[in-house]
């Protein structure tokens, strides 16, 4: 997908979306928790946020410019040290840690989120 935007996550939990043509920021939200990072997704209009113990999808639609927080594919866990998408975005790798005892657990990404293993 070709877009004419930029998603930026801070480091405090500030979402924004800049529009690439004009360098204006077309939307902004303070979800006011630690952050880790983001991913775009590359098949369709989401993008994921990972927190320190939690990931959430907002699916952007590029006609209406809306920005709304998907229930089912949010994701309350332990520290997560890592999360990825894998190339067809079916399924999400999530690395976490318990106690200092590493854990990787895989999700299916069809209509949310979905703990497989």
């Amino acid at each position: 997908m070709v877009s004419q935007r930029i998603f930026t996550l801070t480091s405090r939990g500030v979402f924004s979306v800049w529009d690439l043509k004009t360098f204006d920021i077309t939307y902004s939200k303070d979800f006011q928790k630690s952050a880790k990072f983001l991913r775009a997704f590359r098949h369709t209009n989401k993008v994921m946020l990972v927190f320190e113990r939690e990931i959430c999808v907002i699916n952007s639609d590029d006609k209406l410019g809306t920005f709304d927080e998907l229930v089912d594919y949010r994701l309350m866990i332990n520290t997560i040290t890592f999360a990825m998408l894998n190339h067809n975005e079916k399924l999400l790798g999530v690395a976490t840690t318990s106690a200092s005892t590493p854990e990787v657990t895989l999700y299916q990404t069809d209509n949310g989120f979905i703990k497989l293993k």
